[in-house]
């Protein structure tokens, strides 16, 4: 159910909840994905992630992402693409931040089903990981 609501919703819901029950305000947050979580994915889980995310919608998600985020992502694509998002984010030109982080918000959803799916790994304990 936290799942359908907007990034911006979800964190505040989290907020809440932290403030009364820390600890599962914890638990509930290790089971979401937010767009910030992109660079815990590794670059298999990244490059399968690209084969989902429509590159218009990429263009949008990432102008108002940080360059960590970014690169994550260009690093995982062939340098012809890479080159062209880059191209397609400089020519959209100005757009709103609430379409921008709605298109994360939609790729966010597509990830989540992949992790649902078991198609996808993701955990942010590092722990818990074994390649």
């Amino acid at each position: 159910m936290l799942r359908a609501c907007s990034l911006s919703t979800q964190k505040k819901i989290l907020e809440k909840i932290s403030n009364q029950n820390k600890e599962l305000a914890e638990k509930v947050y290790d089971k979401l994905f937010f767009f910030e979580d992109f660079p815990l994915l590794n670059d298999r889980e990244i490059q399968k992630a690209l084969r989902e995310i429509d590159s218009r919608d990429l263009s949008k998600a990432l102008k108002i992402a940080n360059e960590d985020i970014c690169e994550k992502f260009y690093r995982n694509m062939s340098k012809k693409a890479a080159t062209m998002l880059k191209e397609d984010m400089e020519y959209l030109g100005p757009i709103s931040r609430k379409e921008a982080e709605q298109m994360q918000a939609d790729i966010v959803r597509k990830i989540s089903l992949l992790i649902d799916n078991n198609e996808i790994k993701f955990s942010r304990d590092k722990d818990e990981l074994i390649m």
